[in-house]
């Protein structure tokens, strides 16, 4: 996953960059399906260094995390670990409505065949 990136109030580092291809490319290549169109901005507010992630799917759904700490590296990991929490829990909610459809076509079925044995 390459990530687009931004640099705001700093300079562009490549070792900021490649740390942070690491950390959440990985991430978003576990976690996602498909192509993903992602934009990272790196900026620095006083002495706040924040990580802006906006992450578009697929499907076209958009999400937008924030994390900041006093160093670039630090709001990295902390974007990671969000990023992380966000995907993990949208996969979960997929997989239980797609088990919960499932699980309302079974029953359907078989009221069907229970109402086939009574009118016969």
């Amino acid at each position: 996953m390459k990530l687009r990136t931004a640099f705001l109030h700093m300079e562009r580092t490549e070792a900021v960059e490649n740390f942070a291809n690491k950390k959440l490319g990985a991430k978003i290549d576990r976690l996602t399906q498909g192509p993903t169109g992602v934009d990272v901005t790196f900026l620095i507010e006083g002495e706040n260094h924040q990580v802006r992630l906006r992450l578009k799917d697929k499907w076209g759904d958009e999400v937008a995390l924030t994390a900041a700490a006093e160093d670039m590296y630090t709001a990295v990991n902390k974007m990671a670990n969000q990023l992380d929490k966000y995907l993990r829990r949208r996969k979960d909610k997929k997989l239980r409505h797609r088990v919960r459809d499932k699980f309302d076509v079974a029953l359907a079925l078989e009221a069907m065949e229970l109402t086939q044995e009574q009118i016969a």
